[in-house]
């Protein structure tokens, strides 16, 4: 019986490999799920399918011109006087703020915003204000490069889905195809954010964001982006408005420079004292 014992182990892997093999022909067994170093995710494509057209240094031309910006509808400031030019129109959305964003907006005081720290503007925020942007490409990946903060964006491209619910970000996860001749990119993932909009209305938005890019190349020099934003927990419905972009004559983004300390100080020099254990209005309003 033991010399019959290696020939028997011999015949059920023998066995078992044909069986594998047969799966695999016929699609039963993922063949790439058996690589030890596979991650998930699809393979990277050789090819970016962004269009040259789109590659290039990109800025607001209407910013600090006539119709620029957007109304900032009913918005006050700390100070109770109506707030001036919002990076998007604030008056269109405000019909499809419910409740719980109302009353978010009653809450709010400045020192909230996380930009007095010098953190990274939100995407809506970025595709809104006069700075530079660019795209550039990798094989598997656009980058997407904001003057303001110095931050690049990863679009991933490569056929990859979002992560977990329980993974989140603060610029979210973001996906991109093109649809037609329009780079669609979808975003979600995001954590909690007080300027979910932009850094001037200051109206939040939550975990269950999803934000839907559209750029669209309408000229030599030109590009549209339709930007829809959908929150169950702060909307009642989807909120679309269009940005128009052109390359500008400075073809390049310069640097950015921030410093925290210095934003705390210039913040606790312009707001109100609303509650009396804000260390830091102590620490930074003298």
């Amino acid at each position: 019986m033991r010399s019959a014992e290696p020939l028997f182990n011999g015949r059920i892997m023998a066995i078992g490999l044909a069986v594998l093999v047969i799966a695999v022909g016929f699609g039963l067994v993922d063949s790439a799920a058996q690589s030890p170093t596979d991650n998930g995710f699809p393979p990277a494509p050789t090819t970016n399918p962004l269009p040259r057209a789109f590659i290039a240094t990109w800025a607001d031309p209407m910013f600090g011109g006539e119709g620029a910006g957007g109304n900032c509808g009913s918005l006050i400031d700390e100070y109770g006087n109506p707030r001036g030019t919002c990076q998007f129109p604030v008056d269109q959305l405000e019909p499809l703020l419910n409740g719980r964003a109302r009353a978010w907006i009653q809450f709010f005081d400045e020192p909230i915003s996380p930009r007095w720290a010098c953190v990274a503007a939100n995407i809506t925020t970025l595709l809104g204000e006069p700075y530079l942007w660019d795209f550039s490409v990798r094989a598997d990946v656009v980058l997407q490069h904001f003057e303001q903060s110095n931050w690049v964006r990863e679009i991933f491209v490569d056929g990859r889905g979002h992560p977990p619910a329980d993974e989140v970000f603060y610029h979210g996860h973001s996906i991109g195809r093109m649809d037609g001749s329009t780079f669609l990119v979808e975003t979600t993932n995001f954590m909690f954010d007080p300027d979910g909009f932009d850094d001037q209305s200051h109206i939040a938005t939550s975990h269950l964001k999803t934000l839907t890019e559209r750029y669209s190349v309408t000229g030599p020099n030109t590009m549209e982006v339709e930007i829809t934003v959908e929150d169950p927990i702060f909307l009642t419905g989807p909120f679309t408005w269009t940005n128009v972009f052109a390359t500008p004559d400075r073809g390049y983004t310069g640097e950015w420079d921030c410093d925290p300390a210095v934003g705390l100080r210039h913040l606790y020099s312009t707001v109100p004292q609303r509650y009396p254990d804000d260390v830091n209005f102590d620490a930074y309003s003298n």
